[in-house]
C-alpha cells in the first residue's frame, strides 16, 4: 500500500536529482562555524587525517568539551531520535576534528572515539522515544525533548542509562547477531556476493519504526555481516564496505520525505515510519559545489525494507 506522496515520495531515475542539506544539518554548520569547530565539511573520504595537535586531550576531555557544547543554549534543536544522533555526531566530530584533522572513515586516526563505528542501542526508560548508545569507552542518551547527555564508561559493566523493560531495539539486535552468524566465513566473496547476501538479510529483518531504527538496522547489519569475513573484520580498507553515518544528511524536492546518505556508488534514503530504501546511483555523472555533492542520478532501487507502518498496512491488505 503506497504511503502519501507528501509522506514519502519516488525518486526519478537516470535523470539529475538536485540535492540540498537538511535544514538541521545547515544549521549545525552554522553553530560549529562560530563556536570555531569548523564549517560545513567534516569528513574527507579523500583526505588521510593528520594530527593538528601532538598531544590531543584524552577522551574524557574531549567528552566534556562535547558537553559544553550540548549546553549551549544555541544550539539547534533535533525533532527526533535521528536528528538527536546527527546533533551529537556534528558536535563530537567537530571537537574531534579540532584536534586530528578532518574525519576520514577508512584511514581514522586509532586515537579517535568508537562513535562512528557503530556500537549497540537501546529504548531508554525515561522516555519512549529517547535512545541509548553504547560504545566500547561511553554511552550516550539520545533525548529529543530533554536534551541529549554523554557518559564516559568505567568498566565494560558500565551502563550510565537505564534501559527500558520493553526495549524496541530488542529485536534488531538479535536479528542481527543471528543473520552475521549465517554468513559464511570462508572465502571472501566479491562486493556484490556481500552485498547480495545483506539485502537478502535487510529485506527478513524486524520492520524499523523509525529512522534511527533504519539507520542502526542497515549499518550495523552491514558491518557485522562484513566482520564475519576475518580479511575484513576491523579492518576499515577499500575492500570493505561501511554504512554511512548522519553527518551530512541531504534532503531534494523530487524525493519528498527521504533524508538521504550517499555512500561512494549508492543513495541511502530513510523514511519517518522506519523505510529505508538504497538506490545504485552513477557517480561519473555527480555534480559538486566543493567537496559537497549537489546532484546525483539515481540507476536502481537495489533494497528495501519498509517501516513497521507500512508493513502493517500492508499485511491488513493482504488476502488471508
Amino acid at each position: 500500500m503506497p504511503l502519501p506522496t507528501d509522506t514519502r515520495g519516488t525518486p526519478p531515475l537516470g535523470s539529475p536529482i538536485a540535492l540540498r542539506s537538511k535544514p538541521l544539518v545547515h544549521e549545525l554548520w552554522g553553530f560549529r562555524a562560530r563556536r570555531g569547530y569548523g564549517g560545513p565539511f567534516i569528513a574527507y573520504a579523500a583526505q588521510d587525517e593528520k594530527p593538528r595537535v601532538a598531544q590531543p586531550p584524552s577522551l574524557q576531555e574531549r567528552i566534556t568539551e562535547t558537553r559544553e557544547l550540548l549546553a549551549d543554549p544555541e544550539l539547534p534543536r533535533p525533532q527526533d531520535s535521528f536528528d538527536a544522533f546527527c546533533v551529537l555526531l556534528h558536535l563530537f566530530m567537530g571537537v574531534e576534528n579540532k584536534y586530528f584533522g578532518p574525519y576520514n572513515p577508512r584511514q581514522a586516526s586509532p586515537e579517535r572515539s568508537s562513535l562512528y563505528k557503530g556500537g549497540a542501542f537501546f529504548t531508554a526508560k525515561r522516555s519512549a522515544s529517547a535512545v541509548i548508545g553504547l560504545q566500547r569507552e561511553f554511552c550516550f542518551l539520545l533525548d529529543h525533548e530533554k536534551g541529549i547527555e554523554i557518559a564516559q564508561r568505567g568498566s565494560l559493566a558500565d551502563m550510565p542509562f537505564e534501559v527500558a523493560e520493553h526495549d524496541r531495539y530488542a529485536p534488531l539486535r538479535s536479528y542481527i547477531y543471528a543473520a552475521a552468524r549465517a554468513a559464511a566465513p570462508g572465502a571472501l566473496p566479491a562486493k556484490d556476493d556481500r552485498l547480495e547476501q545483506f539485502f537478502a538479510a535487510l529485506a527478513g529483518a524486524p520492520a524499523p519504526e523509525d529512522r534511527l531504527q533504519a539507520l542502526v538496522l542497515v549499518n550495523t547489519l552491514l558491518g557485522a555481516m562484513e566482520n564475519r569475513h576475518p580479511s575484513l573484520a576491523g579492518v576499515p580498507g577499500p575492500a570493505r564496505m561501511m554504512g554511512v553515518l548522519p553527518y551530512a544528511v541531504q534532503q531534494s524536492d523530487a524525493w519528498p520525505g527521504a533524508d538521504i546518505l550517499l555512500s561512494l556508488g549508492h543513495a541511502v534514503c530513510y523514511y519517518a515510519d522506519g523505510t529505508v530504501e538504497v538506490y545504485a546511483r552513477d557517480p561519473g555523472r555527480d555534480i559538486k559545489e566543493g567537496p559537497r555533492t549537489v546532484s546525483i542520478v539515481l540507476k536502481t532501487l537495489i533494497g528495501r525494507r519498509e517501516g513497521l507502518s507500512a508493513a502493517r498496512a500492508e499485511a491488513e491488505l493482504s488476502p488471508a
